[in-house]
């Protein structure tokens, strides 16, 4: 009796050790290249009655898809979303290309009082989403929204993966304060201003990275550490023989001779 109960204990300790050396489960993005259509999003639509396809489709350059989104000046506000939800996993840095693809006036104000955006979020429907990477048509790498606390690059982006962009960016954001949760990730463009522009931006590339481990000091060998506490104990010594106070005190007990 008591070896089965040895044995069963055994089989635990090995199952609860695979378990944990199991790795953490990695973040993933279905068909980020665009290479397959919109497959694996969902596309949401706010403040209009057009179907989504006229907002939402994937444009080409030489061989490369992308994605195109239409902030299209209709009667009110209006939006597009390309969501995905996602789990943020060890891999928790979200990369991503962006572009302004082409603006153009369909009213009198060129450009729009209030101009179209580009919108990267993330959260739950109904709870609230925090803004990623946020851009207008007049955006550069240095002027940009986020709502993230933690790291966000931008860097100015390869312009021909979209063709003839007005302006290309390269994000990579480090998505680790959401670790472990599972979320929409969304992709959008919005216009604010009835009849006034149209702007069309693209998004391409998107992935998960794991962040670089974090550095750390390469300890010492043993022998090192023998060698400099040595070190240490004869420079005393090296430096009495110059006339140090280690000599001045061994002259002080020098017997004094006779005149």
């Amino acid at each position: 009796m008591a070896v089965s109960s040895n044995k069963s204990f055994a089989a635990l300790v090995i199952f609860y050790s695979v378990l944990s050396a199991q790795p953490a489960a990695a973040s993933t993005i279905t068909n980020g290249d665009f290479e397959t259509g919109l497959t694996g999003y969902t596309t949401v639509l706010s403040g209009t009655t057009v179907t989504s396809t006229e907002f939402a489709t994937t444009g080409t350059s030489g061989a490369n898809d992308f994605l195109s989104l239409e902030a299209q000046g209709l009667s009110g506000e209006s939006s597009v979303f390309l969501t995905q939800q996602v789990t943020i996993g060890a891999r928790s840095l979200l990369t991503f290309d962006a572009a302004v693809l082409s603006e153009a006036a369909t009213g009198v104000n060129n450009p729009s009082a209030v101009p179209d955006l580009l919108q990267v979020s993330i959260g739950v429907s109904g709870s609230g989403f925090t803004t990623i990477f946020q851009i207008d048509s007049a955006a550069n790498t240095t002027n940009f929204e986020t709502d993230l606390s933690s790291r966000l690059d931008v860097i100015a982006g390869d312009r021909s993966i979209f063709g003839s962009a007005i302006s290309a960016f390269s994000v990579t954001a480090d998505l680790s304060e959401f670790s472990g949760q599972t979320l929409d990730l969304g992709f959008g463009a919005l216009n604010f201003d009835a009849f006034e522009t149209t702007t069309f931006f693209g998004v391409d590339n998107i992935a998960f990275q794991s962040p670089a481990p974090p550095a750390t000091l390469i300890p010492l060998p043993a022998s090192a550490w023998l060698l400099l506490a040595g070190c240490c104990l004869l420079l005393p010594f090296r430096r009495g023989a110059a006339g140090s106070p280690a000599r001045s005190m061994a002259r002080a007990f020098r017997p004094e001779r006779l005149p």
